[in-house]
This record gives structure tokens, C-alpha cells and sequence, in this order.
């Protein structure tokens, strides 16, 4: 089994994706990732759809700024989003509201991520 890595990851979004959780929000959100493996990536949603592509955001909504290990780590579950921010490894910028709600945005129990939360 291959590692996974930010593009892996930011193509299976759309797919863990959960649009019944979604209703009402309208955002774009930054994932800032500098270093190795990471780079620029903003997920949209819009009318419970996500959509995700390589760049920068002008002005999102969120703003997440983590090394690729870490946000990796976030979404198989290996790192609590809560320890991340305790210990630095996770910034947010932006609604915070919608930083809380995130993680009700995506099925983070997928078996498609948990294969690799060892």
C-alpha cells in the first residue's frame, strides 16, 4: 500500500465529501501546507458540492496553515485537530465556526483514509 499524500488526499475530498452536512454553508477554505509534500489547495463548497483544486485563495473564508504530515495526520485520525492546535501544528485564519464544523464536512471514518491512520 502506497503512502498517502496532500494530492491523494485532496482528490478523495470531494468523494468523503458529505453534502446533507452542508447544508447552508458556502465557503471557500485554504489549505496553506509549505514543505515537502504539501502545497496550495482550496477546497470550495457551494450548494453542497465540494470542489477542490490546486492554488491559492484571494480571500477564503478559512484558512488552515499546517505541514502536509500533519493535516495528513489530522485526516486519518493519528492527530486530534484540538492537540494540533494546542501544540502549534495546526493555524486557522478566518470563521472559526466553520473550522469547527469541518470535520462533520468530511467522512474522516472512510476506509479509503483509515488504511492509513498506522
Amino acid at each position: 500500500m502506497d503512502e498517502l499524500n496532500v494530492p491523494t488526499l485532496m482528490t478523495l475530498l470531494p468523494e468523503l465529501f458529505l453534502p446533507d452536512q452542508a447544508r447552508g454553508v458556502n465557503a471557500e477554505i485554504y489549505f496553506d501546507l509549505p514543505g515537502e509534500g504539501g502545497g496550495d489547495w482550496l477546497v470550495t463548497i457551494r450548494d453542497q458540492i465540494c470542489k477542490v483544486g490546486v492554488g491559492k485563495a484571494v480571500n477564503p473564508d478559512l484558512t488552515l496553515h499546517a505541514k502536509a504530515k500533519d493535516i495528513l495526520d489530522i485526516f486519518t485520525g493519528r492527530l486530534d485537530p484540538s492537540i494540533a492546535l494546542l501544540f502549534g501544528k495546526l493555524r486557522i485564519d478566518g470563521d472559526m465556526r466553520l473550522a469547527m464544523r469541518l470535520v462533520e464536512l468530511f467522512d474522516t471514518k472512510d476506509a479509503r483514509l483509515r488504511q492509513w491512520r498506522k
